[in-house]
């Protein structure tokens, strides 16, 4: 039961890490793409942007379409859905990286539990063996015990003993 579960755990682990790594590069290209879009409307719609527009394109933030029209206007609504974008994907990074942490936890765990039932196994089976021969040697003590008495009997009856009797 704690192999199996230990297993589920570590194969649990590795998922994690992998929807971690797809999520981070997935929030990679949400922000390359981001990036890219904000350089593009910043070459080709500076003219129609005020300071505080082209300050939000440079920092990768979402961007006011106040006093925007036409291409320039969707352009920069093309750029804001991508921040959006960007910023789910970036929330599902986060979201991966706690699964992550918390399969890291579990599998740390359930290792560490299968080690100590594993020791524990060994420990019995030591005691065991322990048991039985000293089960052994007690009922070899009580038959020697028992020949010690015939003995005694035999001699205070003054009946001759043989090779056989020792």
């Amino acid at each position: 039961n704690l192999k199996s579960q230990n297993t589920a755990n570590q194969t649990a682990l590795k998922e994690a890490t992998s929807n971690v790594t797809d999520a981070q590069n997935a929030k990679n290209a949400a922000t390359k793409n981001v990036t890219n879009k904000a350089n593009s409307i910043l070459k080709s719609y500076s003219k129609n942007l005020t300071a505080a527009q082209k300050k939000a394109l440079q920092e990768g933030k979402a961007v006011s379409t106040k006093g925007l029209s036409g291409k320039a206007l969707s352009a920069v609504q093309a750029y804001n859905k991508l921040v959006t974008t960007a910023s789910t994907k970036s929330q599902e990074l986060t979201l991966a990286l706690d699964a992550q942490e918390e399969a890291a936890n579990n599998a740390a765990q359930s290792a560490a539990d299968l080690a100590q039932a594993m020791v524990e196994a060994e420990q019995e089976m030591f005691a065991n063996v322990k048991n039985y021969y000293d089960s052994q040697l007690d009922y070899l003590d009580a038959l020697n015990s028992k020949q010690q008495a015939l003995n005694d009997l035999r001699s205070a009856k003054r009946i001759e003993m043989n090779a056989h009797d020792y």
